[in-house]
């Protein structure tokens, strides 16, 4: 499954996300997917009040790219989207040490690595982890638009 794993119906136009939640995220699938609904129905709901504030020559392309920009600033818990991918980006720098030094990083805990990973995001290279984060997100972004405007 690619990482755009859910498609979303706003005003008759398909538009595709990513959902932002699965277990693993100190939580569990069931809390994950009700998280995931909540999101859904809130995306949904705002995105369609940002739609009817476009003018009626707004192409679909011009949709996608108003919705790909709403959905990567928004969040239930004030965790942008960049925020979440510094984090997973920080977390495979911790991974990525802890191989190179011999370690097992099944010897680490969940929380141990969490903790590391955020020390690497308050660290001298904070600003290139949240640069590659944009960067990612935008790739990720055009991408998507990619294959969306393939299933048209």
């Amino acid at each position: 499954m690619n990482s755009y794993d859910e498609e979303i119906k706003i005003n008759g136009n398909i538009f595709s996300y990513r959902r932002p939640y699965s277990e693993g995220q100190r939580m569990t699938q069931a809390e994950a997917n009700i998280l995931n609904g909540h999101y859904r129905r809130n995306i949904q709901t705002n995105f369609c009040r940002i739609m009817e504030s476009m003018t009626d020559q707004a192409t679909l392309d011009q949709l996608r790219d108003a919705f790909h920009h709403y959905v990567y600033s928004y969040s239930l818990n004030g965790v942008s989207a960049v925020e979440v991918e510094a984090k997973a980006i920080a977390l495979a720098i911790v991974k990525t040490r802890i191989k190179a030094s011999g370690g097992n990083i099944g010897n680490f805990t969940k929380a141990q690595l969490t903790a590391e990973a955020d020390k690497v995001l308050v660290s001298a290279i904070r600003d290139q982890i949240f640069d590659q984060a944009t960067a990612r997100l935008r790739v990720i972004s055009a991408a998507a638009r990619g294959t969306a405007n393939l299933m048209e």
